[in-house]
């Protein structure tokens, strides 16, 4: 699962948009990895510019070997336990 954590956070490194990682949850459900991943973005952002940014955050997770799905989701809370991008 570590592995995992680190591909995922090396692929969020790349998109300069993104300002944190809150949280990386890895499920198995049928032999199949599904990871949800927590983002920080610019709280000023327009939603229709996160939501492109979660949608290209998500293309790049689902690529990542042993990936089968993503799902994004925007953290809310103002000052949360952020996971630093860099690996």
């Amino acid at each position: 699962q570590s592995e995992i954590e680190a591909d995922v956070k090396k692929v969020l490194n790349e998109i300069p948009e993104i300002i944190g990682i809150t949280h990386i949850y890895c499920h198995y459900l049928n032999q199949q990895l599904s990871v949800q991943v927590n983002i920080m973005l610019d709280t000023e952002m327009r939603i229709s510019d996160a939501q492109k940014i979660a949608s290209t955050a998500r293309m790049k997770i689902e690529q990542i070997k042993d990936i089968d799905d993503a799902d994004l989701h925007l953290e809310l809370d103002d000052a949360p336990e952020m996971v630093q991008k860099e690996v």
